[in-house]
């Protein structure tokens, strides 16, 4: 029997993803091989159209060579997956499978198949990606671009994840001027913040330079340096990989 070639395609993975906060409460309670898994389950939804069923946690389980618990804690405990009595889906993949469909005939014929089986309306998808995305045009060119959390929302998220470190905290009202009455607008206004992961990351790093994280915070604003980056973490991560600092 002649084999058939499987058609293939990719998805976009945001390189940032790991600071979630959905996904640092995963690889909190069931550490890498949680996260492993959930990009595997990802990857079986992208190539089931976007939908799999309930009844599938035994083959999942199977195919993944692990415990039949995490996968059913991965798709249910975290919130990371949509569920209802026959299926469950990610939205994030929906939307994008959507994108992928407007440009390709024969995809947009695979996922309305799909789509009808589960009596799906394509309308209701159109829908959530309009509202979690803002779309801006530039010439012939289209740009899908993600609304961003502000530095409240995110501080605030990422204390809950620490469960209110005292040493965290510390940090964070630095920024907010509670301790030195100036806050710090320039670091506050970077692309991307410091997750609390990657604040415990730089502790050590710091304590062997002799010189506090909030130090190297508050040159990074009034030295001018914050014009310069977008990104906390990378920025005092090179500063302490070099000699001078």
């Amino acid at each position: 029997m002649a084999n058939k070639m499987k058609e293939t395609f990719y998805f976009s993975h945001d390189y940032y993803s790991r600071s979630d906060p959905k996904l640092l409460k995963l690889q909190m309670k069931h550490g890498l091989e949680g996260i492993g898994a959930y990009w595997c389950i990802i990857e079986m939804l992208y190539e089931e159209c976007g939908f799999l069923s309930v009844n599938e946690y035994e083959r999942i389980t199977y195919e993944l060579r692990t415990k039949y618990e995490l996968v059913q804690s991965v798709i249910q405990d975290f919130d990371l997956f949509k569920i209802d009595a026959e299926k469950f889906w990610s939205e994030s993949a929906i939307n994008r499978l959507n994108e992928r469909a407007n440009k390709s005939d024969k995809a947009r014929q695979s996922i309305n198949k799909r789509w009808e089986k589960y009596e799906r309306n394509t309308n209701v998808i159109r829908t959530n990606t309009k509202r979690n995305t803002i779309k801006e045009r530039k010439g012939k060119e289209k740009k899908v671009i993600k609304e961003r959390e502000t530095p409240d929302e995110f501080y605030k998220k990422q204390l809950e994840l620490s469960g209110n470190d005292a040493n965290y905290q510390k940090y964070i009202d630095v920024l907010y001027g509670k301790t030195t009455g100036i806050k710090l607008d320039g670091v506050l206004g970077l692309e991307y913040q410091l997750t609390y992961e990657k604040f415990l990351e730089l502790l050590p790093k710091c304590k062997a330079k002799k010189k506090s994280l909030i130090q190297y915070t508050l040159d990074l604003e009034n030295k001018g340096y914050y014009k310069k980056v977008k990104s906390i973490y990378l920025t005092f991560n090179n500063w302490l990989s070099r000699e001078e600092i």
